[in-house]
């Protein structure tokens, strides 16, 4: 799938299931320099999502606010794996295999059949600005709606600040 059609993917499921949301379109993001000076929103809506591969082959997308990191020891504890069987997917295998833009990449993605986890430092949030598959558009809905439509569990998965 391309990231094109993987935009309209996940639009057209947003729509078929009436989800209210908004897209913003911008300049192309590829790191968090860029989407703090870039987007047109402020970063405390801003929830980015990481792709990480088990060495048993699912995927495993994890939603964390903007700044957070993702803490790979509670990662493991909370997938039940050992630490080594967690990898960072590669950018070539985010794109030309998932269908996402870097800098684009949305906890939405059912076909794939990912594990999404949302850090618990979300769960606060009521508006969140995600990814949408393309890094110059950017999705804006409300929380409990990203959380339900991707199947989101909550998890404590990052560092403490």
């Amino acid at each position: 799938m391309s990231t094109a059609e993987r935009f309209e993917a996940i639009i057209a499921l947003l729509e078929s299931k009436e989800i209210d949301h908004k897209v913003h379109e911008h300049e192309a993001v590829l790191t968090l320099q860029d989407i703090l000076e870039k987007l047109p929103f402020p970063d405390h809506l801003l929830l980015k999502t990481l792709v990480f591969q088990l060495d048993d082959g699912r995927w495993v997308f994890a939603a964390i606010r903007g700044r957070d990191r993702v803490d790979y020891k509670k990662l493991s504890t909370v997938l039940d794996v050992r630490r080594q069987d967690i990898r960072g997917a590669s950018k070539e295998t985010v794109v030309d295999e998932l269908g996402f833009d870097i800098g684009g990449v949305c906890p939405i993605a059912s076909d794939l059949n990912p594990i999404v986890l949302f850090d618990q430092k979300t769960t606060g949030m009521e508006k969140v600005c995600c990814g949408s598959g393309r890094n110059d558009r950017t999705i804006e809905m409300s929380y409990v709606d990203l959380m339900k439509i991707s199947n989101g569990q909550p998890s404590d998965i990052t560092k403490d600040i």
